[in-house]
């Protein structure tokens, strides 16, 4: 994906993110002859039911720009901003679900970076959740597995060039 093609990417996600919010402040500032308290509870309801979907946007917007790439820190770290957003929104309705694969795109993220030791809690996090939600637990730990023989290969080819 170039340039251009993310840029028009994350601009239309941002625009479709912008328009949600817009309606959960529409709410917020409902007519006078409405109570305050009234106000404030529809907006929370309506906040609660757009949260997934605003969740799951930022995260489209994730997966866009690491596709985009290259994957060096300047692109994981805009990626990271987009991936705290979908996260503060899952963690609003406790979707326990994407938090879990929120929690392994941060661990993969971590991984590129070389932070092995951030990427195993990371991926614990997402078992944890994992436990909490649907039952995807194995696909978490599978996961983990996986990255620890990853490390350990990166470490015994890390020894072999320093022999």
């Amino acid at each position: 994906m170039d340039e251009s093609t993310l840029k028009s990417t994350l601009e239309t996600l941002q625009k479709k993110i912008e328009e949600l919010k817009g309606r959960i402040k529409e709410t917020a500032t409902l007519p006078e002859d409405v109570s305050a308290a009234e106000r404030y509870k529809k907006a929370w309801l309506l906040q609660k039911s757009l949260a997934p979907e605003i969740g799951a946007t930022y995260r489209e917007m994730v997966k866009a720009v690491l596709q985009a790439g290259p994957l060096n820190e300047e692109t994981l770290n805009r990626a990271t901003r987009f991936l705290s957003k979908s996260t503060k929104w899952f963690e609003l309705v406790h979707a326990y679900d994407d938090l879990a694969e929120n929690s392994l795109i941060l661990a993969r993220m971590q991984e590129i970076e070389g932070h092995y030791e951030w990427a195993e809690p990371t991926l614990r996090l997402a078992i944890w959740y994992a436990k909490y939600g649907e039952g995807k637990k194995a696909y978490y730990e599978d996961a983990l597995k996986d990255l620890k023989k990853r490390r350990k290969m990166e470490k015994h080819a890390s020894q072999q060039e320093k022999s």
